[in-house]
Order: C-alpha cells, then structure tokens, then sequence
C-alpha cells in the first residue's frame, strides 16, 4: 500500500484480431500488435501480450501499456501524470512525470538522484545508450526509502523500502523535463522488469509542444 500512497494512489491476454481506438479530448488511447512472444504476461504465464498505446497530446509524448494494467492519469498532480500498474499488484507500478524546467540538462538530473539521500543507487547509467523517447537521459537503480506519514507512524510503522528504476531526460530545448519511475517490492522486481522496460523503449515524445491546463 505504501506505493499507492507515495504515487498519490499509485502490468488478459488474447490473440490481437483487430484494433479499437479510443478519444476523449487530447488523449488517444489505441489496441496494437505490439506484444512479442514469449513475454510473460502478469509475470507468470508465456504467451502474446497485448498492448494498448496511452497519448497525451496536451504534454506530447505517449507510451505503450499491457491492456489488463490499470490506468491512472492526473495532469494537474506534480506527482505522475500518467501511472500504470498490473491486477491486483498494490505494490508494482510504473509512472510517467512531467516538468516544466528551466534550461535544465542532464547534468542537473544526474545530480539531483545521487544527492537524493532516500535513494541508495546500486547502478547508475549515462552513456550513448541510454536514452528516452530518442533524447539522452539518465538512468539509475536502487533502493528507495519512503517515511510513513503522520497517521502510518502513530500505528507503529516505520517506514517502506522499495525497489526503483528511474530514467529521465530532458527536451531539446531545455525547458521539459519527462521521467519514469518503475517501482516494486524486491522479490517481484524482477518478475516485471521485462515488461517496464518494453515500456520503456515504447516511449515517444510527439512534435507537439507540451501545454498545461489551467485549473
């Protein structure tokens, strides 16, 4: 539960014969072929994964999601603005985040994560591969500690470790910041690790420019 909490209430397979197409103002929400076989589905079962392709055209990127995860999308949260997470996994999710920076590079992400003390780095990556929607980025893995809040800790909780994934790079011209964050409790890490980052590499940011709606 402690990753809902901390994400602000934070992946069916079937043989793909057709595709739907879903549109509500500037989100498009699309059923393709996408899935490879052999993916495990839910971490447990080899077969087809069937994807669907999330867009979000108000701050230009979209990504591809197992059709059986549960989406949430919040845009005026500067928490997430898209997450993602499978059935009935309270404690497994991936979350897209958006910013709007200020001539911020790389540098100034890579930074931020290692001076994140809440966040033990066990692997860090920025080099010619590592990228996101095309753009460098940064990449790091580790534990990450979240603090029980006031009403966790009168019950006597101390606190959740998680393990996380983060990636995140910025826009060409400097003024966007987009990231993910994979997270999950250690034994389950890697039962869906495959699938993040299938997710992963799906992302694309549009030739759009990005806009925030006024609340």
């Amino acid at each position: 539960m402690h990753f809902i909490n901390s994400l602000t209430p934070v992946f069916t397979f079937m043989t793909i014969a057709f595709i739907w197409i879903m549109m509500s103002d500037n989100i498009l929400e699309v059923e393709g072929q996408i899935a490879a076989p052999g993916s495990k589905v839910n971490g447990s079962t080899n077969n087809l994964t069937q994807f669907l392709t999330y867009t979000d055209e108000d701050l230009g990127f979209k990504i591809n999601h197992p059709a059986d995860w549960t989406k949430q999308t919040d845009q005026s949260s500067g928490n997430y603005v898209a997450l993602f997470y499978p059935p009935n996994e309270q404690d497994v999710g991936l979350s897209v985040k958006f910013n709007e920076v200020n001539r911020e590079d790389l540098g100034d992400i890579a930074s931020e994560l290692k001076q994140d003390k809440t966040y033990r780095i066990s692997k860090f990556y920025q080099n010619d591969s590592t990228t996101l929607g095309g753009l460098p980025a940064v990449k790091a893995i580790g534990i990450k500690f979240f603090e029980p809040t006031i009403t966790e800790k009168a019950l006597g909780d101390h606190g959740t470790s998680y393990k996380m994934m983060v990636i995140g790079t910025v826009s060409k011209n400097g003024q966007e910041f987009y990231g993910i964050e994979y997270q999950a409790e250690k034994s389950t890490f890697e039962q869906y690790r495959p699938i993040v980052e299938q997710m992963i590499d799906s992302f694309e940011l549009l030739n759009t420019k990005p806009t925030i709606q006024e609340n």
